[in-house]
């Protein structure tokens, strides 16, 4: 190394010293070996950070797109960097997940122990060096844990929640409130405040919810927080300031355009969908009144334009026959994998009805009749459990009544499965957007149910508990289950193209 370039490098170590944004540039440039891809709302996270630091301010809230360099910026490098400064100040750690949140701190601790971060900032071996728990004799480290985990005997002068909850799990008012009572009942006690010292919170998370933690805090305590909300496209001009910080922003300028430019985000907001682009990309959640599937984007294909398909028929039984019980559905789909190596979910037929035993078992026969290849799955809860058994013994006398009269017998294979607990039902049934909205998700145009399945997709609101959903819920199964759909490869067809529904505009919501 020539002398101008050790004294670059050495001035970079110093800079790295002193600034949180040098020291992210020196890490990508020494220890990653590559390119900061820079922007500017990094500069702009970085002088507030370096204010939560130096204690002026003790609450700052940053809402940001998803992938937009959070994690990296704040679990990787703000931590170690901050604990280099100070030797003595501890941090939690919390995100929704324990792999995460312990895979965030583990990573932090290596780049901690690194040649790269001793050259800047020397320190002694760690006294306790785990992945989830890693400290210096002066007392300074990181604790990491999951949202609901225990932080008994734990304190810190800086708290960082980093997305709460996932995505999925935003309509869920459980999981709303878990987080919530986490928050107040858990880690605000876990503050090592002493009488001129405050300790700090940082939260960092994509809105997803009018509700979610940020949402809840603002509208209670706004006047406590340094409240940063970057939108991923701005409708006007705006001006972000802070410290020695300052840029003008420019109408419909991409936040971050080598991550996502202009034509980018308009494809996110199809794939995504209005209210999901809104909350996630635009930190704007509101309250959705259906419209989250929307009508022109629904996809119709006729039986010619078919492809070879793996035919499966899910059954959604209603435990109850009462008028205000929900319907019980079944519905036939078919999956395939197109010529451009995506999945395409065709919705064949559709039964719906508050149906007694006898019937519900009928409508099902008459299902796996027309669709003599699809297996039949029902859910092993509830009305389905009984429905389960009762169909098995009527297939049998069926079949018995069709071997007598020269027919073909029934051959479908019948299965029963535990509906999972880990996602809600509108969870489920919000697992079809992204395909809905992109045509891989498409129904076919003579189908029995068509109307019902078109009246559910357009009234369906994720916040709010309908019996109106059953079709979708278990036109859904395909999505959610595990193991269960494997599709067929198209060989010998064209691309489909999306043949969008041509729907009236008092449709649109």
């Amino acid at each position: 190394m020539n002398k101008d370039m050790l004294k670059k490098m050495l001035a970079q170590r110093e800079l790295a010293r002193r600034s949180l944004k040098a020291h992210l540039e020196y890490k990508f440039q020494y220890y990653y070996k590559k390119p900061l891809l820079n922007n500017w709302h990094i500069d702009y996270m970085c002088e507030a950070l370096e204010a939560v630091l130096r204690g002026e301010e003790t609450r700052l809230m940053l809402n940001i797109p998803p992938s937009y360099g959070k994690t990296e910026l704040i679990g990787r490098t703000f931590i170690p960097y901050g604990i280099g400064k100070n030797p003595a100040h501890k941090f939690i750690y919390t995100s929704y997940g324990d792999e995460l949140s312990v895979q965030t701190s583990d990573e932090a601790r290596t780049y901690f122990k690194s040649k790269e971060f001793l050259n800047i900032f020397a320190h002694e071996n760690l006294t306790t060096d785990q992945a989830s728990h890693w400290r210096l004799p002066q007392g300074g480290g990181l604790y990491a844990t999951t949202i609901g985990g225990a932080v008994t005997g734990f304190h810190a002068h800086t708290i960082i929640i980093d997305d709460p909850m996932k995505a999925s799990e935003a309509t869920s008012v459980a999981v709303r409130k878990k987080v919530s009572n986490y928050f107040s009942g858990s880690l605000l006690s876990r503050l090592d405040e002493t009488a001129d010292k405050k300790a700090s919170i940082v939260i960092i998370m994509q809105r997803l919810h009018k509700d979610d933690l940020c949402g809840e805090l603002l509208k209670e305590h706004g006047n406590q927080w340094l409240h940063i909300g970057l939108q991923a496209l701005n409708d006007k001009p705006k001006t972000y300031s802070y410290g020695n910080f300052i840029y003008e922003r420019a109408q419909n300028e991409p936040l971050f355009a080598a991550k996502h430019n202009l034509a980018d985000l308009e494809a996110k907001k199809v794939q995504m969908g209005l209210a999901e682009f809104s909350s996630q990309m635009q930190q704007d959640p509101s309250e959705s009144d259906g419209g989250v599937f929307d009508q022109s984007l629904l996809s119709g294909i006729n039986d010619y334009e078919l492809p070879e398909l793996s035919e499966y028929i899910f059954v959604d039984a209603s435990e109850s026959v009462k008028s205000t019980s929900d319907d019980r559905a079944i519905v036939c789909e078919g999956w395939a994998i197109d010529e451009l190596e995506r999945e395409l979910c065709v919705m064949l037929d559709c039964f719906h009805g508050k149906w007694e035993e006898d019937e519900f078992c009928d409508k099902m026969i008459d299902m796996m009749i027309a669709h003599p290849k699809a297996p039949l799955y029902i859910e092993a809860a509830g009305g389905g459990i009984t429905a389960h058994r009762l169909l098995m013994k009527k297939v049998t006398a069926v079949n018995a009544k069709f071997r007598s009269e020269g027919k073909e017998t029934i051959k479908n294979p019948i299965f029963s499965f535990t509906p999972r607990k880990d996602i809600s039902k509108n969870a489920s049934i919000m697992s079809m957007l992204s395909y809905y909205n992109v045509g891989q998700l498409k129904v076919r145009n003579n189908a029995r149910g068509l109307e019902q399945i078109k009246k559910e997709f357009k009234k369906f609101n994720p916040e709010k508990t309908s019996n109106e959903d059953n079709c979708l819920d278990a036109l859904c199964k395909g999505f959610v289950l595990n193991g269960v759909v494997s599709p067929k490869k198209m060989t010998d067809k064209k691309p489909l193209e999306n043949n969008r529904y041509a729907l009236k505009r008092t449709w649109r919501i």
